[in-house]
């Protein structure tokens, strides 16, 4: 397992031990439009829920997959608005998490020009 690798699990586990859950509502409901009204950016994960049997030591992979129209440079944070940064694109992208997604990780599109949320997204576990 790669440094970054690690560091990044320990940035997130240690997010989750400080920060209150997200709303019930906003688990496997897919993209939530952030605090702009006009925006229409989506955050999606594939799959959008993980089945508890199928995380290996409660870890999943994921791909996200994020569209911001009209956005010039876009991060994808872990954990919190300003938590880690995973991902930066223009606009719109993709990528896949790796091995290190555990129930109700939390994943925020952000405005880099104004730090801003476009989208939040939690990844349920549910019941096998």
């Amino acid at each position: 397992m790669s440094t970054r690798l690690i560091v990044l699990l320990f940035i997130i586990l240690l997010g989750a031990c400080s920060r209150a859950p997200e709303p019930a509502s906003t688990a496997g409901s897919g993209p939530v439009a952030g605090s702009s009204a006009t925006s229409t950016a989506t955050l999606v994960a594939k799959p959008a829920s993980i089945r508890k049997c199928d995380a290996h030591d409660g870890n999943a992979t994921v791909t996200l997959e994020w569209d911001a129209p009209g956005m010039n440079f876009m991060s994808v944070r872990v954990g919190a608005p300003d938590g880690t940064i995973f991902s930066r694109s223009q606009g719109k992208g993709t990528a896949e998490t790796g091995p290190w997604v555990r129930e109700d990780t939390r994943f925020f599109l952000i405005n880099e020009a104004d730090q801003s949320v476009l989208a939040r997204l939690t990844i349920p576990f549910v019941d096998c």
